[in-house]
């Protein structure tokens, strides 16, 4: 939700493998944090059904969305594209108070169309950004090793790369090395097994 609201190239990456996992409310603390926040959010929502609330229902498309695209089926802990359909709320309502903040604030309504226009440009910027970090294979594999430093995968698909790139055995070493070292902090499903 964090990167739908505030982009951040580096949080982008195909592979999300090395995300702490939580094994209790307090392990990590911050498990405890986020269910209660999230309870407070679902309550607010709720709340927010009665008054017919925009907000609300960004909410809740957000949260059943991921009901549906998550729960009935153990699937991997992070993927992006399972926040297409639930983002679509999150976004609109998102798009709407900028746009009706715009309108309050700014008193030249000539004003409040460029500045979305800026918002809009900048998401664009981002996009056209990610595209070129996935235009090749090597570059896709360096940018996500190097944001993920701890994601076996991501230093695993280094490794593969160099292989097939015909690169140096020592740098190839290396990348499998770095890979097996974060296979054993990190747990991989056991289809990759």
């Amino acid at each position: 939700l964090g990167v739908l609201l505030l982009p951040r190239i580096r949080e982008f990456g195909l592979y999300h493998d090395d995300i702490v996992l939580s094994t209790g409310l307090l392990e990590p603390w911050t498990t405890l944090v986020s269910v209660l926040a999230w309870a407070v959010l679902v309550g607010l929502a709720l709340w927010g059904v009665r008054r017919r609330a925009l907000w609300s229902f960004a909410l809740l498309w957000y949260l059943l969305g991921h009901v549906l695209e998550s729960s009935l089926l153990s699937l991997e802990l992070v993927f992006e594209h399972r926040n297409y359909v639930p983002s679509f709320g999150i976004l609109f309502a998102a798009s709407y108070y900028l746009v009706w903040g715009l309108d309050r604030v700014v008193s030249n309504r000539r004003l409040v169309y460029p500045l979305v226009g800026l918002v809009v440009l900048v998401l664009a910027f981002s996009t056209f950004t990610r595209a070129g970090i996935w235009g090749s294979r090597t570059t896709l594999s360096t940018f996500t090793a190097k944001n993920h430093p701890e994601s076996y995968r991501a230093l695993n698909a280094t490794g593969w790369l160099s292989i097939l790139d015909r690169g140096d055995a020592r740098d190839t070493f290396a990348a499998f090395a770095r890979a097996a070292a974060a296979r054993e902090t990190t747990i991989v499903p056991l289809a990759e097994m």
